[in-house]
């Protein structure tokens, strides 16, 4: 069957339905190599292009000839306000000449028309439905993005005949290998024989409530089972909450960089697009670590001392509702805080009042404005958080 997606503007008025689903994928991290003992720290940036010409120089030929047929072929797809099947399947057998694994979602019931390169969950093809869309020609009349937005949870979601009530829904963190988290849902009643299509209409509206790169890097994996009775059932979390929960939740990445271990901490899941309009303001804080092993880390004993300093570097802006800690990094004998701040906060304030409390320990501010997140969207593309 033809993966079709009934236009958005259904699903913005309450509704979701998706009529096909292939399963999700994801990736490892990297496992950290020993650093050279006597080796110096390197100091270069850290961050790395999120797709490189010779990634795609082997496919570019099969890029032009699918958006030169979509060109030519566009007013085929548009049936009323439906899309033409025949014609959709031609148009994802060019995309998947690209690359196998992408697919497209379509909405043609109201201008401006809108495609969608979606690569269906599968973090290791993000950078390349990004890289097509972003050689994508002008098209009047038509919007193409990468990979499905982030449009907020639906009141209902369907698949096949399985309708399910998305305020029935409930969850349960799941603590996996590495840190890793998944969530069993529950919906009330649910029957046995429903419980695939039921899974599958799930996914759709966590792709639609999460977006699908948030949605993938949050969330490792999920199982569907009927709401149990009783006090378990009291414990539940309902699934409005999850955008919350996540938000608050931190992750640890363990990578390395030029043979050194990087250290990273970030929040579970973050909407860039609607924080960035409250906190446009990036903060730096950078503390020189005062006892450092030759792998650029702290002592484990040292480290033990940093939790009041770090507990409230983290929580300084959070405290008045002025901002968040996005990411820390700890790397080269440095642990950094990066916070996105609203522009009514006064960062000299906080700053004074942390070297007031913590005296002993050095560390350096620093405050500009990146009222696109600029910054960590481009850590979080190039290092898959």
């Amino acid at each position: 069957m033809a993966r079709l997606a009934l236009r958005l503007s259904l699903f913005l008025a309450g509704s979701l339905f998706i009529p096909a689903c292939t399963d999700k994928g994801g990736t490892s991290g990297t496992v950290p190599a020993p650093p050279a003992p006597s080796a110096q720290f390197p100091s270069t940036d850290r961050t790395r292009s999120a797709y490189s010409p010779i990634q795609m120089g082997a496919t570019d030929a099969a890029v032009q000839n699918f958006w030169k047929y979509f060109r030519d072929r566009r007013d085929s797809l548009i049936v009323g306000e439906a899309v033409d099947e025949e014609a959709y399947d031609d148009l994802l057998k060019k995309l998947q000449k690209v690359q196998p694994g992408l697919f497209i979602q379509l909405g043609v019931s109201s201008r401006p028309y809108e495609m969608i390169v979606t690569a269906e969950g599968r973090r290791e093809l993000f950078n390349i439905a990004e890289a097509i869309v972003a050689q994508a020609p002008p098209v009047d009349g038509w919007v193409f993005r990468a990979l499905v937005p982030k449009l907020g949870l639906p009141k209902t979601t369907r698949w096949n005949d399985v309708l399910v009530p998305m305020a029935d829904v409930t969850f349960r963190p799941l603590a996996l290998e590495d840190g890793k988290l998944g969530l069993r849902l529950f919906i009330p009643k649910l029957r046995r024989q429903d419980t695939v299509e039921a899974h599958s209409a799930l996914l759709r509206a966590l792709d639609h409530a999460l977006g699908e790169r948030g949605l993938a890097i949050a969330i490792e994996g999920t199982e569907v089972a009927s709401t149990p009775e009783g006090p378990e059932a009291r414990e539940l979390r309902p699934l409005a909450e999850l955008e919350d929960f996540l938000r608050r939740r931190w992750k640890t990445l363990s990578l390395t960089y030029e043979n050194f271990p990087l250290m990273l901490r970030t929040r579970t899941f973050l909407d860039f697009d609607s924080l960035q309009r409250s906190f446009p303001t990036l903060v730096i804080v950078t503390h020189a670590l005062a006892e450092v092993q030759s792998s650029g880390l702290p002592t484990p004993a040292y480290n033990v001392t940093l939790a009041d300093l770090d507990h409230d570097v983290l929580t300084a802006f959070e405290k008045s509702e002025g901002g968040l800690t996005v990411l820390v990094e700890t790397f080269g004998g440095k642990r950094t805080y990066y916070s996105y701040v609203s522009t009514k906060v006064d960062p000299k304030a906080l700053e004074s009042a942390i070297r007031s409390k913590h005296p002993g320990h050095h560390l350096t501010w620093e405050s500009r404005k990146d009222s696109e997140w600029s910054f960590i969207r481009r850590y979080s593309r190039d290092y898959g958080f």
